[in-house]
C-alpha cells in the first residue's frame, strides 16, 4: 500500500513535468498526447499491480501443485525424498541379499563390492544434494517474490517513460522466472520419478 501511494505521487510529478514540457515545447512536450494516455493506463495498472502479480504467482503455484500431487501419489504420502529411496532402494542395494550375491555370483570380487557401495552412496549423496538445493531454491523464490510484489507499483510506474521501460521489462521477466521455478522443477522431478520407478 505504501509503495502504491508513493507511486501515485509520482504520477502527479509526471503530469507536472509533461505540463511544463508542453509549455516549453521540449522533451516530452512534443508527444504530450501519447504520454498522457500512457500515464492514465499505467495509473490504472499500478492500482492493480499487486493483484496482477498474485495472479501470475498463483497460476504458477497451481501448475506446480498438479505436479506435486502426482509426485505425492508415487511417494505414498512419505514425501518427495521417498521417491529416491523407493526407486533406488538402498536397503536392497547395500543389504544382505546384495552381499550374498556378491559372494555367490562374483566370487568375492572386491572391485565389484566397492563399485556397488560407491554407486549406492553416490546416488544417495546426489539425491540429498538435489533436495537440499531445491529447498534453498524454494526459500529464495519466496523472498524474491515478496520483494517483487512490494516493488510492483514502481515497476508499472517505470513503464511511463521510454528510458525507464527497461526496468519494467526486467521486473516482469524476473517475476515470470521466479514464479515458474516451482512448476519447472517439479515437472523435471516428476519425469525423473517416472524414470526411476519404471
Amino acid at each position: 500500500g505504501l509503495m502504491r501511494d508513493i507511486t501515485n505521487m509520482v504520477f502527479i510529478f509526471a503530469m507536472l513535468y509533461i505540463a511544463i514540457a508542453t509549455i516549453l515545447q521540449v522533451g516530452a512536450g512534443r508527444n504530450t498526447k501519447a504520454l498522457i494516455v500512457n500515464i492514465i493506463m499505467v495509473a490504472l495498472f499500478v492500482n492493480f499491480s499487486l493483484f496482477l502479480s498474485q495472479v501470475v504467482i498463483d497460476g504458477a503455484n497451481l501448475l506446480a501443485l498438479e505436479f506435486y500431487y502426482a509426485l505425492a501419489g508415487s511417494a505414498n504420502g512419505h514425501g518427495l525424498a521417498a521417491i529416491f529411496t523407493t526407486g533406488f532402494n538402498p536397503q536392497s542395494l547395500l543389504g544382505t541379499a546384495s552381499f550374498n550375491d556378491w559372494v555367490r555370483i562374483y566370487n568375492k570380487s572386491y572391485s565389484t563390492l566397492i563399485f556397488i557401495y560407491l554407486f549406492g552412496g553416490t546416488v544417495q549423496l546426489i539425491a540429498a544434494y538435489m533436495i537440499l538445493l531445491a529447498s534453498f531454491l524454494f526459500i529464495g523464490r519466496i523472498v524474491v517474490l515478496w520483494i517483487l510484489m512490494i516493488l510492483s507499483p514502481l515497476a508499472f510506474a517505470a513503464y511511463i517513460l521510454p528510458k525507464t521501460q527497461g526496468k519494467f521489462h526486467e521486473w516482469w521477466s524476473t517475476l515470470l522466472n521466479q514464479a515458474f521455478v516451482a512448476p519447472i522443477f517439479l515437472f523435471f522431478f516428476f519425469i525423473f520419478a517416472l524414470f526411476i520407478s519404471g
